[in-house]
C-alpha cells in the first residue's frame, strides 16, 4: 500500500494561527488548502462503524450539553488523502473489526494506530469550531486555538503514519486484548493525556499517543497479568486505562525528534530529554481516578478504607471472569 503525499507547507497550528489561516478551511490529514473542488466530509466515526452498531440516525452528547446525530459528526478533508489512502487504511480495519480480535490482533499496528488517532485528533479538532454557547455569537469555542496547539504532536505522528514515515522510537504504547465476543462499541478517551479506550465487540484497545514506552514501565505488573489469559473483563482493561490516565498526569515528558531520509525511506528519530514528577503519586488519586471512570459507564464501585490501599480487578479472580457480578463478588483490597 503506497501511502499519503509528502507535504511541505508549514503545518504547526501556531504558524496558521499568525497568518489567521485556521484549520477549518484545511484538510484534517494533510492540512492543504480546501476548495470547491477538493472538499469532502471525513465523518468523525467511520459510516461503516455507525452502521455495524447502528449508531448512524442516534444522537451524541457534546462536551458543550448540545447534541447531534453521530451521522452530522464529521470534519473536512481533502480528496486525494480521502479517496486514496484513507480509504485503503479504512479498510484495512474495517476487515480485521468484522473478523474479530484474531485478525485485529495481527493487522499492521501503525494502521491500527493511525486510524485511532484520526478519529482522537478529528474530535478535537471539531471541538476547536464549535462555541460553548450555540446561542451566543461570541461564546468561547469548547477548544479554544491557543489550546489546540498542544495536539500538533498528535497531528505530526498521525500525518507520518499516513504518508508511512517509520519511528525508530514508537511514538504511542498500544494494547489489546480479547474479551466476550458481544455487540458492543464503546470509547472514551482523556484529551489531557492523549489516552484512548475503545471497545469492538470481542476487542479491547488502550493506547496512549506520545508516551515513546514510558507508561508500560509503570502498568507492567498489570499488562503481565492481562496477558496471562485469554480472554480479560472489560473493566479490567478499563482500570488499565484508568492507570494510564493517572500516570501520565504524573509524569511529563520532554522529547526531541529529527528527520531522517534513508535509502529505505524517511525515518523520525525521537530521543526522551528529561522526565519531569509533576506530583507525587499516591494510592487516593490513583483510586479517585478509577471510581471516576467507571463512573462514565453507571459503575459505582467504593473507595478502600485506607489511603495506602489501592482497588484493583486486574489483580484478583483474574482466571475465568465473565460477568461484572463475578467481579464484584470477588473483588479484593490490594
Amino acid at each position: 500500500m503506497e501511502r499519503g503525499k509528502m507535504n511541505l507547507i508549514e503545518l504547526n497550528t501556531l504558524a496558521l494561527n499568525m497568518k489567521k489561516d485556521w484549520l477549518e478551511n484545511r484538510c484534517i490529514m494533510c492540512r492543504s488548502i480546501l476548495t470547491e473542488d477538493n472538499d469532502t466530509d471525513e465523518h468523525i466515526y467511520p459510516k461503516w462503524l455507525l452502521r455495524k452498531y447502528n449508531m448512524f440516525n442516534k444522537k451524541l452528547t457534546l462536551p458543550n450539553g448540545n447534541s447531534m446525530f453521530y451521522h452530522k459528526w464529521i470534519v473536512k478533508c481533502c480528496k486525494e488523502c480521502n479517496g486514496g489512502n484513507m480509504s485503503d487504511m479504512e479498510e484495512v480495519i474495517k476487515k480485521a473489526v468484522n473478523k474479530g480480535y484474531e485478525s485485529f490482533k495481527d493487522t499492521n499496528e501503525e494502521i491500527i494506530v493511525w486510524w485511532l488517532m484520526k478519529i482522537y485528533y478529528a474530535k478535537i479538532h471539531k471541538e476547536t469550531m464549535m462555541k460553548v454557547n450555540m446561542a451566543d455569537i461570541n461564546s468561547k469555542k469548547i477548544i479554544e486555538s491557543e489550546a489546540f496547539i498542544k495536539y500538533d504532536p498528535i497531528f505530526m505522528y498521525m500525518n507520518s503514519l499516513f504518508k508511512g514515515i517509520k519511528f525508530q522510537k514508537k511514538p504511542y504504547e498500544l494494547f489489546i486484548f480479547k474479551t466476550e465476543n458481544e455487540d458492543i462499541f464503546d470509547y472514551i478517551d482523556d484529551i489531557t493525556t492523549n489516552t484512548v479506550f475503545m471497545r469492538l465487540n470481542d476487542i479491547l484497545i488502550v493506547c496512549r499517543f506520545n508516551s515513546f514506552g514510558f507508561l508500560g514501565m509503570f502498568c507492567e505488573r498489570e499488562l503481565i497479568a492481562l496477558n496471562k489469559v485469554d480472554k480479560v473483563h472489560y473493566l479490567q482493561v478499563l482500570e488499565l486505562f484508568s492507570k494510564m490516565v493517572y500516570y501520565s498526569k504524573t509524569f511529563g515528558l520532554k522529547t526531541k525528534h529529527e528527520y531522517l531520509l534513508k535509502e529505505d525511506g524517511a525515518y523520525i528519530t525521537t530521543e526522551i530529554v528529561s522526565v519531569e514528577e509533576i506530583e507525587r503519586t499516591n494510592c487516593r488519586d490513583m483510586n479517585e481516578m478509577l471510581v471516576n471512570i467507571f463512573k462514565l459507564r453507571d459503575i459505582n464501585i467504593d473507595r478502600p478504607r485506607s489511603e495506602n490501599q489501592t482497588i484493583s480487578f486486574i489483580f484478583n479472580s483474574i482466571v475465568d471472569i465473565k460477568t461484572y457480578e463475578d467481579i464484584e463478588a470477588n473483588r479484593k483490597i490490594t
